[in-house]
């Protein structure tokens, strides 16, 4: 599967996926992102997606072909059929794959370094069980913004999602350091 002159199509790939090599799934790995695909200019990044989008994108494997199909119509705009996506050159569709996971993972680092870090005593309250998931997100963004349909929560840029959560995570640290530097001047002394 080295030689550029035989490289097989997407759906030829999927359907053999079992019996590739360890050597053929290295170079899958590392096929850089296209410039272009499918007539399209593949973007430098994920940030134009809307939150909805992101949520999807998020949401999905990416290890089968309608999963490439969805993720290449929702990011390229491709509305061609199936069969004409998985026909493309593997090395082509992969290197793209390989970027949107790049760039998934990176958005998620994005929301992992705010997200805040309860102390003993919100861990001994239960805060571990305030689990809401997505839904959790698309929640406290409509509450913090006086939105009353979720739904239209998920047609907001996801930076602008990601920009007020880091805003509120940064006054929340404030609050909570004023809070030990009051406390710790107002300490009676023994």
């Amino acid at each position: 599967m080295k030689r550029r002159q035989n490289i097989p199509s997407t759906q030829h790939v999927l359907d053999i996926e079992k019996a590739l090599t360890v050597d053929s799934r290295e170079w899958l790995r590392n096929c850089p992102r296209p410039e272009r695909l499918f007539g399209r200019r593949v973007p430098d990044s994920l940030d134009g997606l809307t939150f909805g989008e992101l949520l999807g994108l998020q949401a999905d494997e990416h290890n089968d072909g309608a999963s490439i199909v969805a993720l290449v119509r929702a990011i390229l705009k491709v509305r061609r059929p199936a069969r004409f996506i998985l026909a493309a050159r593997c090395d082509r569709v992969f290197g793209f794959l390989n970027w949107v996971t790049a760039e998934l993972e990176r958005i998620g680092g994005l929301f992992k370094a705010i997200e805040h870090q309860p102390d003993e005593d919100e861990i001994a309250a239960g805060v571990n069980d305030l689990e809401f998931g997505p839904f959790g997100l698309v929640d406290w963004y409509a509450r913090r913004m006086g939105i009353t349909n979720h739904d239209d929560v998920l047609s907001v840029p996801w930076l602008r999602v990601y920009q007020c959560m880091k805003m509120d995570a940064d006054r929340d640290a404030y609050e909570r350091r004023l809070r030990d530097v009051i406390n710790a001047k107002y300490k009676p002394k023994k």
